[in-house]
């Protein structure tokens, strides 16, 4: 018999700055930002399992590293799975993307991003 996983339920963003459909406005990027981080807070404190930040190099996108915003957002953050929901390999050296999310795992002390892929600080002192 197959044992299947529950529905995970979450929200997944570019962090996108075009302007509101009703008032025609747009929020600037430091709001964007700052919603988004908001965004974090609320799905976590409501239940919701995962949020994820996906990368974009288009001027309406404020999450160009996702790394960094999901950083924040952890920061605000207990439960919420906190993740990568696209990642362009073709702006960055893949080396780079893996460093970048192992230290996100590492700072946030949640290895989520990689899990099986812990980044390993090396440091010169003598324990």
């Amino acid at each position: 018999m197959k044992h299947h996983r529950p529905i995970e339920l979450g929200i997944y963003t570019f962090g996108d700055t075009v302007p509101d459909p009703h008032t025609g406005l747009a929020p600037s990027q430091t709001q964007r930002m700052a919603q988004l981080i908001e965004l974090g807070r609320l799905a976590d404190e409501f239940g919701l399992e995962a949020l994820g930040v996906g990368e974009h190099q288009i001027q309406n996108l404020v999450a160009a590293a996702p790394a960094a915003v999901l950083s924040a957002v952890a920061a605000v953050t207990r439960r919420i799975r906190l993740t990568s929901a696209s990642t362009s390999i073709s702006t960055a050296a893949p080396v780079r993307i893996f460093q970048e999310f192992a230290t996100f795992d590492v700072v946030s002390h949640r290895p989520q991003c990689l899990p099986r892929h812990r980044l390993q600080i090396a440091s010169a002192e003598k324990t």
